[in-house]
């Protein structure tokens, strides 16, 4: 009975993600979709870049646009009190610091199929397809593949698929995204499209992904679970490591969806603090970064905090800075072993700095440290002028603002996987 309640959980979770968008528009010649907006702008993109790849782009441009459509619709629908709910919406879902897929995903008996997995899948698709000469087919699917990275560029819902299993943040979350992408994505994409707001649009190409990475973390990826291969890294293949930097980058603004806080935790939380380092060796250090534009304040809670071996020799130590570099807390171990660690840092960034001593000693069994909650305390209206002004003179709104940076950004990443597909079928 839990886990049917659970799958149906699911299908709601999915109102509103993808059943307000137009189900028609599969070419230029209709009305297109937020989506194949922003496939259209990444082939321009591309096009200005490279005019060679661009002119083969646009030659299957109705096949990227509709498959661009159809990775929502391809799986099937359901409805439920009259909505109707796209089935393969549910492995649209990534959290970028666990890599977490959508609950109902593990329920429905397909684990470790997160957004990122999925759109692996789909572009390892593509570049078989073309190579056997199925060039149409081939550029459905790559379509595909883009749409499951430019979900990741939704300010809240695809990229914390964590809060949808904490039911007393499901409605709340729900309705934010809704607002999100019915009331202010389509007009931001259209402006896009037709050039009204300034835009950079340069491609990201796969190997600046390491780059990039830096705007996110230092250091080794000593805090990502043992069954990972390291955010942002090219070790799980290029489309899933484009897919994860466009889930970091909308996380940082998911607060203007809401304007008010989020706890990015919850009890199901894949039965285990947000997370966790790996096993701890000598001279292993990092530093984590948590940008969340907007907040006014940011409380991280350690679950555990433990730098000492099996003998109380201290080997590493947990320091934690502000946006400004300014020491708030240092732990090498728990200061009470009752309660968890709660430190409340003020502004929308947090650095957290991991170092395990060089020195030699006897016993390197050391735990590390595990994030138990992350809470974004946001003081601001979403609804607010930003500031930010379009070409012809009109004002956006802070969501506004912050759904325009994350699309854009998300085109340069489009364009830069598409350029990428060409290397990797052998043309140049």
């Amino acid at each position: 009975m839990k886990k049917l309640l659970a799958i149906f959980l699911g299908f709601l979770v999915l109102s509103g993600l993808v059943s307000a968008w137009p189900t028609d528009g599969p070419t230029l010649d209709n009305p297109m979709n937020v989506h194949q907006k922003l496939t259209y702008k990444a082939i321009e993109a591309v096009y200005q870049d490279n005019p060679e790849l661009g002119q083969i782009l646009m030659q299957y441009k109705d096949q990227l646009l509709y498959g661009a459509y159809d990775e929502d619709w391809t799986g099937g629908s359901i409805e439920i009190d009259g909505k109707v709910y796209t089935i393969q919406s549910q492995y649209h879902f990534l959290d970028p610091m666990d890599h977490a897929e959508l609950f109902t995903v593990n329920l429905l008996g397909d684990p470790d199929t997160s957004a990122a997995d999925m759109a692996q899948r789909l572009y390892d698709t593509a570049v078989q397809l073309w190579k056997q000469g199925k060039y149409e087919e081939a550029m459905y699917y790559l379509g595909r593949a883009v749409h499951i990275i430019e979900d990741q560029g939704m300010l809240i819902a695809h990229q914390t698929p964590h809060l949808f299993e904490d039911l007393e943040q499901f409605k709340y979350i729900e309705n934010a995204h809704d607002f999100v992408e019915n009331e202010i994505s389509p007009a931001v994409a259209d402006d896009i499209l037709n050039n009204r707001v300034p835009l950079d649009l340069t491609p990201i190409k796969w190997w600046q992904i390491p780059d990039e990475k830096a705007r996110f973390m230092w250091g080794g990826d000593i805090y990502i679970a043992d069954n990972e291969n390291g955010h942002m890294s090219l070790a799980n293949g290029v489309a899933w490591a484009y897919a994860d930097l466009a889930a970091h980058n909308s996380w940082r603004y998911m607060l203007y969806s809401t304007g008010q806080d989020i706890i990015l935790w919850s009890e199901w939380g894949h039965l285990g603090s947000y997370f966790w380092t790996k096993e701890l060796r000598k001279g292993d250090w990092s530093v984590l970064k948590l940008e969340f534009k907007g907040a006014s304040s940011i409380t991280i809670v350690f679950k555990d905090i433990d730098m000492q071996n099996v003998y109380g020799r201290t080997l590493g130590y947990v320091e934690i800075y502000d946006k400004n570099w300014n020491l708030i807390a240092k732990y090498a171990q728990d200061p009470n072993l009752f309660v968890d660690t709660s430190v409340t840092v003020p502004g929308d960034t947090v650095y957290i700095y991991t170092h395990v001593d060089k020195n030699d000693w006897f016993d390197s069994d050391v735990d590390g440290w595990a994030i138990r909650n992350i809470e974004l305390h946001a003081n601001f209206d979403i609804n607010a002028p930003s500031g930010f002004e379009t070409l012809d003179g009109r004002e956006y709104s802070n969501v506004q603002w912050a759904v325009y940076e994350s699309m854009q950004y998300n085109i340069r990443l489009v364009a830069g996987l598409m350029e990428k597909f060409f290397e990797d079928v052998g043309l140049s």
